[in-house]
């Protein structure tokens, strides 16, 4: 399957459906970047189910980066995500879980040490906007140490979906044991990038889907949900123009 790479130049277009608070790959080789415009919000979520008092108001998805020692190229020297922006504001000295679709992995809550944001102009018709942000250095031994999935670059091993703000109980879900009632009406488990459940209930509250599109199936998008009041609502959808 060819994924189209529209995230070198802002060719997407992102769709709000959901209740959001606030204004809200495998890749195999290189990261990309990956613009994520502005979007606008439909009304204000109290929390994500009865028992959270956090709102999540944007989800992003970046790339585990592992850089070589220069001493010795076969040990990993640093870790860190990359190619992470946000549709939202987020300010320098906030926190952002990072839920690796690595599902053997811990979930990391880490510091915004960076933030750019970037305009970009669409057709000469709009300007969208979106966040770009740099996080902490990951120091965990488990994303140094843990193999590299068959097909993946060992420099970039893996996706991980990104919460803001963060949401401490968030941990990965092994999308292979979902059933078609715990994800969103009308997905396919095959396509799941990301299942995150932030409730402690064993269910996903978060998924990342990465499908086809039915007319061009060469091509990719990418549709984001967040479970609201127990009722799926999609968040944002990237999609090629």
């Amino acid at each position: 399957m060819k994924v189209l790479k529209f995230f070198l130049v802002p060719l997407a277009l992102i769709i709000l459906i959901s209740t959001t608070a606030c204004d809200q790959d495998q890749l195999s080789n290189q990261p990309q970047t990956q613009p994520q415009p502005q979007t606008q919000p439909q009304s204000d979520p109290q929390s994500n189910d009865e028992t959270s008092l956090i709102v999540i108001k944007d989800v992003a998805v970046g790339v585990i980066q592992r850089t070589a020692s220069k001493d010795n190229p076969s040990k990993w020297d640093r870790v860190s995500i990359v190619n992470l922006s946000f549709n939202q504001p987020v300010l320098n000295g906030e926190m952002i879980t990072i839920v690796p679709t690595e599902t053997t992995l811990p979930a990391l809550q880490l510091k915004v040490g960076g933030v750019e944001k970037r305009e970009f102009n669409i057709n000469n018709e709009r300007t969208l906007e979106d966040w770009k942000v740099e996080l902490d250095e990951i120091k965990e031994r488990e994303y140094f140490e843990v193999e590299t999935p068959e097909g993946r670059n060992p420099d970039f091993p893996f996706s991980a979906c990104a919460l803001y703000p963060a949401v401490e109980t968030a941990k990965s879900i092994n999308t292979q044991k979902l059933t078609g009632e715990q994800i969103p009406e009308g997905e396919s488990s095959k396509f799941i990038l990301c299942a995150v459940d932030t409730t402690n209930d064993g269910s996903p509250d978060v998924v990342v889907i990465e499908a086809p599109i039915e007319s061009n199936p060469e091509y990719t998008t990418s549709r984001f949900y967040l479970k609201i009041n127990n009722r799926w609502d999609l968040l944002k959808e990237i999609l090629p123009m």
